[in-house]
């Protein structure tokens, strides 16, 4: 079940990638873009069957769930007691939770809905960062680099034991944020795609989690600046 999943993500993912490399990034890419679907085939489904493993116990699963089944019954404004705010009550973002409804119409199982949301989200983030070096560099084995270290390194299976569902989730639409802002500052006005592509992705990440929330502000004010004093100066 786990190869099966894979093998549809990774599909995915080729689609994703035939649609971002196009003309010259699609010719540099050749053998790297075959390379990094493997990998991702492999690491989704080895960490998604490690989400499925019996004895595997999974921090916040049941956390998950439950917010779910709030979401999903239209129910979008809602507080929990976070151990961030010293278990006092606060509001909890529904954002995750929305865009994992049409997987749960498919599947109709909300814990393994959870599972393969969570995994999916964590995986896709290689295929940006594949791009985003890919261009930034102009050498398509940077990409794979990339890629592979975010996917490979040790921190990056912790997630999946905590099951911090929505940090992850908010986290690649941070990535996305940071990859837009990297690859074309000088695009981003009101009238180019590029604006509401970045509008839309730092939309989801500050409703994401409030932890992401924070993050995501810092880094992209850190871009930004970083652009307003090199990039002005460089030209």
């Amino acid at each position: 079940q786990a190869a099966l999943a894979g093998a549809i993500f990774a599909g995915l993912c080729a689609l994703v990638l035939a649609l971002l490399m196009r003309g010259p990034d699609a010719m540099r890419a050749g053998w790297t873009a075959r390379l990094l679907l493997v990998l991702v085939l492999v690491v989704f489904a080895v960490r998604l069957a490690g989400q499925l493993h019996p004895q595997i116990f999974i921090v916040d699963l049941g956390f998950h769930v439950h917010r779910f089944e709030t979401v999903n019954t239209g129910q979008l404004l809602f507080t929990i007691e976070s151990a961030e705010w010293a278990g006092r009550s606060t509001y909890y973002l529904p954002t995750a939770y929305l865009f994992m409804l049409p997987l749960n119409w498919l599947l109709h199982d909300v814990p393994l809905v959870v599972r393969l949301f969570t995994v999916g989200m964590g995986t896709l983030g290689a295929v940006v960062l594949y791009v985003t070096a890919s261009r930034v560099t102009g050498r398509a084995w940077a990409g794979l680099a990339a890629a592979a270290l975010y996917l490979l390194l040790p921190m990056a299976v912790l997630p999946y034991s905590w099951g911090i569902t929505t940090n992850v989730f908010g986290e690649f639409f941070a990535l996305c944020v940071l990859a837009l802002l990297t690859l074309a500052p000088a695009r981003i006005h009101p009238r180019s795609a590029w604006f509401w592509m970045l509008a839309v992705s730092l939309a989801i990440a500050l409703l994401s989690h409030p932890g992401v929330a924070q993050i995501t502000g810092v880094a992209v004010a850190a871009t930004t600046g970083l652009w307003l004093v090199f990039g002005r100066t460089s030209r």
